[in-house]
């Protein structure tokens, strides 16, 4: 009898030794652990914001993006020296800026929307790029580069891309140029009581400038919303 318990008793031990195991087995034997997070990570879309400035009287430069004026009138504008009676000679100098308001690099055109009443066959002008102090000191520096207006709406139309391409990468950088507008000196009595209302507008698009995990070319294809005639009358 004490045999059988003996055995008995061995056989409970080893299942107990089993059973420790089993228990041992399902559970870790690491003291040590640590806990790493970040937290608040942020994807934040940029901003793309462009301004028309005009430069004033007292030289400085001022927005007119909220299209109200008129660049070429005194009285109503930043800068009151410009008149707005006109005869064959008359040279008009209007000092421009176009300024990136956002955090996006943008590509930008300056357009010319025009109104022809009549005039626009007397007058001839030219963009002229420079930098915030920039003067253009008389017609015939220009003369050369000029375009006449009647021109050229025969063959773009009534919106004439004046300055093409222009590009800004950072925010608050700035482009400064002059429009320059003159009458021709041989205009006729055919002219007079005439009139043109010409329009400065800035389209633009982002710039293949901000990377992504690859390139920077993702936006390489971003078009300006509009850019022809054709844009215009479609929009």
């Amino acid at each position: 009898m004490q045999k059988f318990s003996t055995k008995r008793a061995l056989l409970l031990n080893i299942l107990s030794i089993l059973a420790c195991c089993a228990l041992i087995a399902g559970t870790t034997l690491a003291w040590f652990t640590d806990t790493v997070a970040s937290y608040r990570n942020r994807i934040v879309a940029g901003n793309l914001k462009v301004d028309l400035l005009m430069r004033g009287e007292n030289g400085e430069y001022e927005s007119i993006a909220n299209g109200e004026g008129n660049i070429f009138s005194g009285g109503d504008n930043v800068n009151p020296t410009n008149h707005s009676l006109w005869e064959p000679g008359k040279t008009q100098v209007v000092y421009l800026a176009v300024r990136n308001l956002g955090t996006l690099a943008l590509r930008y055109n300056i357009l010319l929307d025009i109104e022809d009443k009549g005039l626009a066959d007397a007058l001839e002008f030219v963009v002229v790029n420079g930098d915030e102090s920039s003067v253009v000191e008389s017609w015939d520096s220009v003369a050369g580069q000029a375009q006449n207006l009647g021109e050229l709406l025969a063959s773009q139309g009534k919106r004439i891309i004046a300055a093409p391409y222009g590009q800004l990468d950072e925010e608050g950088a700035t482009d400064y140029f002059a429009l320059v507008v003159h009458m021709r000196e041989d205009a006729g009595n055919q002219f007079q009581g005439k009139n043109i209302i010409i329009n400065v507008t800035v389209v633009a698009t982002q710039a293949a400038v901000e990377s992504d995990s690859f390139d920077n070319k993702y936006d390489a294809g971003a078009s300006f919303p509009v850019t022809t005639s054709e844009d215009l009358a479609k929009a």
